[in-house]
């Protein structure tokens, strides 16, 4: 009895005093480059705090501010979905990215040399 207790108190002392053991974040998965999180960062996209979906196949991230994609503007809000093959920015509901030009888009493709066309 006395020596449960006392390993009881071990344990107890341990969790209280090292605290609980966290996991780490998920890892940045391999299709997700630096080239990507730059060519984000170039729009307007915070990676770090304006991230909002973790998916197996597909980043989401929702814009604090206006994005700026080639002569696109896109309001704040818009989301930017990053996967393997297509990077996607949708303007939020009722809303629409903007051309300098003319032409209005509710989604936009993404190219990596910066270039973005819009999706029907």
């Amino acid at each position: 009895m006395l020596v449960t207790r006392g390993v009881t108190a071990i344990a107890f002392t341990f969790a209280v005093a090292v605290g609980p053991v966290r996991s780490a974040p998920p890892e940045r998965p391999l299709w997700l480059t630096d080239a990507a999180l730059t060519q984000l960062r170039s729009i307007g996209i915070a990676p770090e705090s304006d991230l909002a979906v973790r998916g197996n196949y597909h980043w989401r991230w929702v814009s604090r501010r206006i994005l700026v994609v080639d002569h696109f503007h896109c309001p704040a809000g818009s989301s930017v979905d990053v996967s393997r093959s297509i990077t996607v920015i949708g303007a939020p509901p009722g809303s629409v990215c903007r051309d300098a030009r003319g032409p209005e888009a509710a989604f936009l493709k993404l190219h990596s040399d910066g270039s973005a066309e819009p999706l029907p």
